[in-house]
């Protein structure tokens, strides 16, 4: 029998991580299901290196099961790739404010569903992650579905801070529109040097740089991206806009709003399993999510994989 290591982030969502929580323990008691259970915060690397080296578990026969929002099941990967030679298969109930890589993935947001989906999977399958080195500031990493510099970062980072004011007016469409206008009168076009499939790409004037796994992921926080692609391909999508007057801008995020995918001859795309890119000016990024600080930007991508315990709902 499959045992399990699981990782609670029981402040995910205001809380909900810890409802989940309170939900599925019972569902592994009764099921006489082997787990050990640790409760997060930020402290996810540390508890995982802590469980590889302690735990008595046959870990060909772990699962890392994440209870939590994108940002859990981001970390938990990235402490997995870096602590464990054997690939512990990560699985996911969600209890995040967004579940965009659930939804994606066809995870069911119900915990009792989701848990069942994990606890009738016969064996794990490889989807396709993304892998950084960023040689400025020495660090490095993987990322579930995205890795996003310029414009899109930025909208990102004003929803956060703001949005919370026009929810609370139950003002959120309002809040959207400013923050849209905000992010375009704010965000200056910077240089990118793209070197990709053997070939260098230049951009004088890019106002966004997003490189994807091949997840047909729609994020439901900024409403700026559609991807195509399949989770497994075994490809990165890269996308560069560029030249972006207002109304191509308000166009753009309209159709993306209405979940439309939609292609202008200032969006750039590439395919290709690995890339180098270069921007000499401090902008905005984000990973999975995850909000990173203005920075120069100097990085090698290349698609990964890694192995996930789950059945996709039809």
């Amino acid at each position: 029998m499959k045992s399990f290591f699981i990782i609670v982030n029981p402040q995910a969502n205001h809380g909900l991580g810890q409802k989940t929580w309170e939900k599925i323990e019972p569902l592994l008691q009764s099921g006489n299901y082997m787990y050990q259970a640790v409760l997060c915060n930020h402290n996810i690397d540390f508890l995982v290196r802590s469980f590889l080296k302690k735990t008595d578990y046959q870990l060909e026969q772990t699962i890392c099961l994440v209870i939590g929002g994108n940002g859990t099941l981001h970390d938990s990967l990235n402490a997995l790739k870096k602590h464990s030679q054997r690939q512990l298969p990560l699985a996911l109930i969600p209890a995040g404010k967004n579940n965009s890589f659930a939804k994606n993935m066809g995870i069911s947001l119900n915990p009792s569903t989701a848990f069942k989906q994990i606890i009738t999977t016969q064996q794990a399958i490889n989807y396709d992650i993304g892998s950084y080195i960023e040689t400025t500031h020495k660090t490095e990493g993987y990322f579930l579905s995205s890795y996003n510099i310029g414009l899109e970062a930025y909208f990102a980072s004003l929803n956060a801070q703001e949005n919370l004011f026009f929810n609370k007016l139950h003002l959120g469409l309002i809040g959207y529109l400013y923050n849209l206008l905000k992010t375009y009168m704010n965000q200056e076009s910077f240089s990118v040097t793209l070197r990709i499939n053997g070939q260098y790409e230049f951009f004088k004037k890019a106002y966004l740089v997003s490189v994807h796994t091949h997840q047909p992921c729609f994020d439901p926080r900024t409403h700026l991206q559609v991807p195509l692609g399949h989770a497994n391909d075994g490809q990165l999508e890269f996308l560069v806009a560029e030249k972006m007057n207002i109304f191509k801008f308000l166009f753009l995020a309209l159709m993306a709003r209405m979940n439309k995918h939609v292609r202008l001859p200032s969006l750039k795309q590439f395919t290709s399993k690995r890339a180098h890119l270069i921007i000499n000016s401090l902008e905005f990024g984000e990973i999975d999510g995850q909000e990173e600080s203005n920075r120069y930007y100097d990085l090698n991508f290349e698609i990964d994989y890694y192995p996930f315990w789950f059945s996709s709902q039809s």
